[in-house]
């Protein structure tokens, strides 16, 4: 459907930095030996029926929905490519929306 550059949950929200400032050092992540971190894919309101990919961009429009990452359909499919100094690996995640009232569920 589209390509985005991932957004790691624990870096700081873009929406903190004044208007005009670069987020691309957000694009970064350390990793310690074992340490594991999150990243978002997608978001979903519970009181909406879409759902939504999202990134450092999505903080720039109302409510996280960047109209461009709106996603159609029930199930997805993420491929995650992670590229660090000794690893270029993809990942792919499947999750499904569960509608009105509830939010996104990994399936695999």
């Amino acid at each position: 459907m589209f390509f985005i550059d991932g957004r790691w949950a624990e870096s700081d929200q873009p929406a903190t930095r004044p208007w005009g400032v670069s987020t691309i050092d957000l694009l970064s992540m350390d990793f310690g030996i074992g340490q594991t971190r999150e990243l978002d894919v997608a978001f979903k309101d519970s009181e909406d029926v879409e759902c939504y990919g999202i990134n450092n961009d999505s903080f720039r429009t109302v409510g996280l929905k960047y109209p461009r990452f709106k996603l159609e359909g029930r199930i997805f499919t993420a491929e995650i490519r992670l590229r660090g100094e000794w690893i270029d690996q993809t990942f792919k995640v499947r999750f499904r929306n569960l509608g009105r009232g509830a939010g996104l569920e990994v399936i695999e």
